[in-house]
């Protein structure tokens, strides 16, 4: 028979061993992300009308109708939402399928962690009710945070690859072409370092093919992204076609700009990784030490007291 020192030393393991290989996991998962949504988009690419077939049933899906109903008649007064979500890189008609799913885990949330386990007789009728009302919440509150992240996130990818876009686009200008060419040559190239940035440019690009100049397509790029710097970089491009003014030193300088406000921000997140890691230490590194060392002499006490 295996003691109950031995039984703990096994369940041990097995818990670091399938936390490990979770962690591994999710690891590998990760550094493939890229490689899988390059081949489910060439798989896309490869059948047209399974995807047009799929954007007709997303389209006609029923959380927008959900939405449509949550809105009502003030579905005109979501300006500032929608700009979020636009800014967080959804298109127009992004509004309904949000509040839709805001609806959904309002009602499903408090189901799950509320309405079940009353009905299970787990917990009772005041506690099942302080509980849906904090899970109703959540459903409410949870997608604004996400919409937050996300915002960061795709402001964060758009000034990192900004410095990029300007030194190419310096380039073509020093080499004799327009701005209007110049981000149309630069547009292929950034689509394998930068694909966000890549896709903001193809956009430019197909502004300025439809009309508009340079200086506004980087406009409604700067509105897009919300941006304080794409909206002083696009004011220089539209002053520059006004008045004539060469582009070059002034990319030039922004393009400087971007760059040293980069590495400033890497060096202010490198100085706060010092703190950072004193959360995780005190958690998780602190609390294995006392078991290892702690353990055995808990075991020996608990021994020697129980005969």
């Amino acid at each position: 028979m295996l003691e109950d020192s031995e039984i703990l030393s096994l369940l041990a393991f097995m818990l670091v061993f399938a936390l490990t290989s979770a962690g591994g996991y999710g690891l590998y998962r990760w550094r493939q992300r890229d490689q899988r949504r390059g081949v489910a988009r060439l798989r896309d690419l490869s059948r047209p009308e399974k995807k047009n077939a799929e954007q007709e049933k997303t389209s006609a899906a029923w959380i927008p109708q959900l939405g449509t109903l949550m809105l009502g008649s003030g579905a005109d007064g979501h300006a500032d939402l929608r700009t979020h979500l636009q800014r967080a890189g959804f298109g127009r008609d992004s509004l309904q399928p949000f509040m839709g799913i805001k609806l959904v885990l309002m009602i499903v949330l408090p189901a799950l962690v509320a309405a079940l386990p009353y009905v299970a007789g787990i917990v009772s009728l005041h506690v099942a009710l302080l509980v849906s009302v904090l899970a109703s919440a959540a459903g409410l509150f949870a997608p604004n945070l996400w919409l937050r992240w996300r915002i960061e996130q795709r402001q964060r990818a758009l000034r990192r690859g900004m410095p990029d876009v300007l030194d190419m686009l310096v380039l073509c200008l020093e080499g004799g072409t327009s701005l209007a060419a110049a981000i149309q040559r630069i547009t292929v190239e950034l689509q394998a370092v930068h694909p966000l940035m890549g896709a903001e440019m193809h956009i430019i690009e197909r502004s300025i093919q439809l009309g508009l100049s340079a200086g506004e397509a980087m406009a409604d790029l700067a509105e897009r992204s919300g941006l304080q710097e794409l909206r002083d970089l696009a004011a220089v491009i539209v002053q520059s076609e006004k008045f004539g003014a060469s582009l070059v030193k002034t990319l030039q300088s922004h393009a400087d700009w971007f760059r040293m406000e980069r590495q400033q921000r890497a060096e202010e997140r490198a100085q706060e990784a010092s703190v950072k890691i004193l959360f995780p230490t005190l958690l998780c590194i602190f609390p294995a030490i006392f078991v290892v060392l702690l353990g055995p002499a808990m075991l020996q006490i608990a021994t020697m007291f129980s005969q």
